[in-house]
């Protein structure tokens, strides 16, 4: 299940089974089918209890029993004693996954912005290679390899 669409065909399910790739028809006879449920697609029939499943999970509004059913569920789960502990701390660990990712982008921003003001010191001409790496934080290294490229 994902919240994305892996395949960019807007299908709500992607179904795979094992086939040969020149004679479409000749299977591996394991009767395996791989399905991908893209929460946000809209192509393709599904059950109306499938569709009332994934738009809850989009949403979080139950819309028909089952998906009533489900809420109830799931509220008993964070409600529990002994459950409640494991979905906050599931959640605790998303937000911690979440905390990491954005820190790496900060990272990676710092990164590109680092080697933009190198490259534009090194194509203003100022200062040492040196220096710019320096100023930069960059290996000194790079900012050679940068400085290169402006030549080439």
């Amino acid at each position: 299940m994902t919240d994305f669409d892996p395949y960019n065909a807007n299908r709500r399910i992607y179904r795979f089974c094992n086939r040969e790739q020149t004679l479409r028809t000749l299977t591996m006879g394991d009767h395996v089918t791989h399905v991908c449920l893209n929460l946000k697609g809209n192509k393709g029939k599904v059950s109306k209890k499938l569709k009332a499943v994934t738009d809850y999970l989009n949403t979080g509004i139950a819309t028909d029993l089952y998906t009533e059913k489900l809420e109830k569920a799931v509220e008993d789960v964070k409600n529990s004693e002994f459950w409640g502990e494991e979905y906050r701390a599931m959640t605790l660990f998303e937000i911690d996954a979440r905390d990491e990712g954005r820190a790496e982008g900060r990272a990676e921003g710092r990164a590109e912005s680092s080697i933009m003001i190198a490259e534009n010191l090194i194509r203003l001409g100022m200062n040492t290679l040196e220096d710019i790496a320096r100023v930069t934080n960059l290996p000194l290294e790079t900012v050679k390899e940068l400085a290169e490229k402006k030549t080439a």
